[in-house]
């Protein structure tokens, strides 16, 4: 149908005005660690859903994940008591 046509769908996706800086499935994902002096690779993920797991990260760091593949802005956080804290 042309454009102002009447047309019937069966799946719809809404997605609001962003920067796409979010967690987005298939998109390469980087997870870095701060070791006092630089920003330590703790390796790539190609996400498959709307959340990455990583394994063996050291509590107390200062973390910044990367989207690889999208989006510019980049924010460190910590992860406490089971929660990402942004700073």
């Amino acid at each position: 149908p042309a454009l102002g046509e009447p047309a019937s769908f069966s799946y719809a996706r809404y997605c609001p005005r962003n920067d796409t800086n979010y967690v987005i499935s298939g998109d390469r994902f980087e997870l870095f660690i701060w070791d006092g002096f630089f920003w330590q690779s703790l390796g790539i993920q190609r996400a498959t859903g709307q959340a990455l797991v990583y394994g063996g990260v050291p509590e107390g760091g200062l973390l910044l994940l990367r989207n690889m593949d999208r989006g510019v802005e980049e924010r460190v956080f910590t992860y406490e008591g089971g929660q990402q804290v942004w700073w």
